[in-house]
């Protein structure tokens, strides 16, 4: 009985403690708005969240997380997991208290296969630069969409 009483207290430590915390997520609400009398004939899009030490210039942004969404409207609410120390991810940065993310959308909303006119993106005006996110808050981010004018496809 002593033996089996010992199994289940080391069993039970073995799986208690080998939990890896690195695996575990927080999360973000992220909505998207404008844009809204555009019509979405492919629904599914990409949302990426890099990380960067903006004390660098010059040094590319690491990937924190890429999610796929799908959304036949706008505006949208999402929800962006986010692994657990997401500025140990970051390649190139000196003191990951100093750590800034953004977001980054790819869009084909018309469906033709091409990143062009018609199709969808972030607003930089509107956003004021890039999308700079914080992952700390649980208040929704709001981030404004625009439809690409410029940019013709071929």
């Amino acid at each position: 009985m002593k033996k089996i009483k010992w199994f289940g207290v080391v069993t039970f430590a073995l799986f208690a403690f080998s939990c890896d915390k690195e695996d575990t997520v927080s999360a973000i609400r992220v909505e998207f708005s404008g844009a809204e009398n555009t019509s979405i004939a492919n629904t599914e899009l990409m949302v990426s969240i890099y990380g960067f030490d903006p004390n660098y210039q010059d040094v590319l942004a690491s990937l924190i997380t890429k999610q796929v969404f799908n959304t036949d409207q706008i505006p949208f609410v999402v929800r962006i997991d986010i692994p657990s120390n997401p500025s140990q991810k970051i390649e190139y940065i000196n003191d990951t208290n100093d750590a800034s993310y953004y977001l980054a959308l790819e869009w084909d909303s018309d469906g033709n296969g091409k990143r062009c006119n018609g199709d969808i993106l972030e607003d930089f005006e509107r956003n004021s630069g890039i999308a700079r996110l914080n992952l700390t808050t649980r208040k929704i981010q709001s981030f404004y969409l625009d439809v690409i004018t410029k940019l013709p496809c071929d």
